[in-house]
C-alpha cells in the first residue's frame, strides 16, 4: 500500500509540472499575452432620407456586411452584427444608419408580387468619411422601431437593402418574432 500511494504521489507532482514549469517561464511577452476585445453596442434611431441633413453624401452607402439580424421580443429593438473594412484607428469614424427611403422609387423586394406589402422596406447605410479599408472589423448597432410603430402592424417583418462589401446591394428580410 505505501508503494501504491508513493507512486500515486509522483504521478500527481509529474503531471502537475508541466502547468508549474509554464508558468515560471513566464516572462509577459506581448505575444503570449491573451488580448481581451471589448464590443462597443451602439443604439441609435432611424433616420429618413431627406429629412433634415439626412442626404446621400450624409448617410452614405459604403459597403458593409451584416452577418445576423435579429428583433428583440417586443419588436422594439433590430440589432444588427456587421463586418466592414477600415483602419480601425481612434480618428476615423464610421457612421451606421438604418434608413427610411421613401423616394426610392423601386423599393427592395425578395420576389415579386405581394411580398412588398407583408415587409416594411429599410435600407442599413455605412458611412466610411473616405477611411482607407485596410482590414476587416466587426461590430453589432441597434436601432430603434419606435419611428415605424405605426407601420408594424399586420406586417411579417422588415426588409432591409444593404450594400454588401462582396456582392453589391442585397435584400434581407428579418421577421418579427
Amino acid at each position: 500500500m505505501k508503494k501504491f500511494k508513493f507512486i500515486a504521489f509522483i504521478f500527481a507532482i509529474m503531471t502537475t509540472m508541466p502547468i508549474l514549469q509554464s508558468c515560471l517561464d513566464d516572462d509577459d511577452n506581448s505575444s503570449d499575452l491573451l488580448a481581451i476585445s471589448t464590443i462597443n453596442m451602439i443604439s441609435q434611431d432611424i433616420v429618413t432620407m431627406g429629412e433634415d441633413d439626412n442626404d446621400e453624401e450624409k448617410i452614405g452607402d459604403d459597403k458593409i456586411n451584416t452577418t445576423y439580424m435579429w428583433i428583440n421580443k417586443d419588436n422594439k429593438y433590430l440589432t444588427i452584427e456587421f463586418q466592414y473594412y477600415g483602419t480601425h484607428s481612434e480618428d476615423k469614424k464610421h457612421f451606421l444608419n438604418l434608413v427610411i427611403n421613401d423616394k426610392e422609387e423601386t423599393a427592395p423586394t425578395a420576389d415579386e408580387g405581394n411580398a412588398e406589402d407583408e415587409y416594411i422596406n429599410l435600407e442599413f447605410r455605412h458611412n466610411s468619411e473616405g477611411d482607407d479599408p485596410q482590414r476587416l472589423g466587426e461590430g453589432y448597432v441597434s436601432f430603434k422601431l419606435d419611428k415605424i410603430k405605426d407601420r408594424m402592424e399586420g406586417k411579417k417583418g422588415l426588409r432591409i437593402r444593404v450594400n454588401t462589401i462582396y456582392g453589391g446591394p442585397k435584400t434581407y428580410e428579418v421577421k418579427f418574432p
